[in-house]
């Protein structure tokens, strides 16, 4: 994971938007959504916000469902993966951002 945060969230102001962004690893597309963050922070043009990139190995698994019609069962023989991925975002990632930027915490 990758996370770049905007100036102001670590002096304890909460994030208006914690951005998770698969295909967020260095080599993927993290430094340009960082730097449309810190393009937002120098004019002042978003709230605060907090980007999370998070590395993907095999989109094709990772961001699809089980291909479950044969037409495209064959298309797509590494689909499958989604509902693992969203669970490793809701379950992992947001709690490795709250116990680091506590003020990222959804509310209960």
């Amino acid at each position: 994971m990758n996370v770049w945060v905007q100036p102001g969230i670590t002096e304890g102001r909460a994030p208006g938007a914690v951005v998770c962004l698969p295909g967020g690893g260095l080599d993927q597309d993290f430094r340009h959504i960082a730097a449309l963050g810190e393009l937002c922070a120098l004019s002042w043009t978003c709230e605060t916000t907090l980007i999370v990139g998070i590395q993907t190995k095999d989109r094709q698994h990772e961001l699809t469902p089980a291909a479950t019609d044969p037409r495209f069962a064959e298309g797509f023989p590494a689909a499958g993966g989604a509902a693992d991925f969203r669970r490793f975002i809701i379950e992992e990632v947001r709690a490795f951002v709250e116990a680091r930027y506590p003020a990222a915490r959804a509310p209960p």
